[in-house]
């Protein structure tokens, strides 16, 4: 099928977001056991109705086996497909048909977060891709400065840190033990290890940094 998507390139292994007439569908390949591949999409409609159809089309797919299932949050579309089914061309023509039910029962592309009609281009956050409405965007960078000022004023004490550390590491240890007597080997042992220095290290006002 010869169709103008336009194709993103994300660095998260696995993610992929394609762009068709300002709709904007994001899909990533999960191992079998997480449900194999998710796509993703949103749309914006006062007209429950226009969701009802969009869903009885959804589970035509579903009886026609060309998707596995589908659930909606709001006006987010989240479908499963099998896991035979990652060739990039399945994908396209999937787009292409939801792009052209969409816009043959009016429902329009939306914001992922607030659901506000918006055809506004992707935004990078953390090596991700998210199609978002100017107002969100801006609350949400206007957040993350906020959290990296936040940031920035919490004291290094480091050393105080690495002591809360190894102390919170110990008393992790002993779950590890405590299983080790029973004669199983547990990875929630190493857990409660990683978690006990964390914690540890966070009590005695360690700071969070790359060392």
């Amino acid at each position: 099928m010869d169709v103008n998507l336009k194709s993103v390139t994300i660095t998260e292994k696995g993610q992929s977001w394609l762009q068709l007439e300002g709709y904007w569908f994001q899909y990533r390949v999960y191992s079998t056991g997480r449900g194999g591949l998710k796509m993703c999409t949103a749309v914006h409609t006062d007209n429950q109705e226009i969701h009802k159809s969009i869903e009885e089309f959804l589970s035509t797919m579903i009886a026609e086996k060309r998707i596995r299932s589908f659930e909606r949050n709001n006006g987010n579309y989240i479908l499963t497909l099998k896991p035979s089914a990652f060739g990039r061309k399945v994908h396209e023509e999937i787009i292409v048909e939801l792009v052209q039910f969409f816009k043959q029962v009016g429902a329009q592309p939306a914001c992922y977060l607030c659901n506000t009609p918006t055809e506004k281009d992707f935004v990078r956050l953390n090596d991700s891709a998210v199609m978002m409405c100017p107002a969100c965007q801006q609350n949400v960078e206007a957040h993350i400065m906020q959290s990296e000022q936040a940031y920035e004023q919490i004291p290094n004490r480091l050393l105080q840190g690495l002591l809360g550390a190894i102390i919170g590491a110990l008393l992790g240890s002993l779950i590890w033990i405590g299983i080790g007597s029973l004669g199983y080997i547990a990875s929630i042992g190493g857990l409660a290890i990683s978690y006990g220095a964390i914690k540890g290290f966070q009590l005695l006002k360690g700071k969070p940094t790359r060392l």
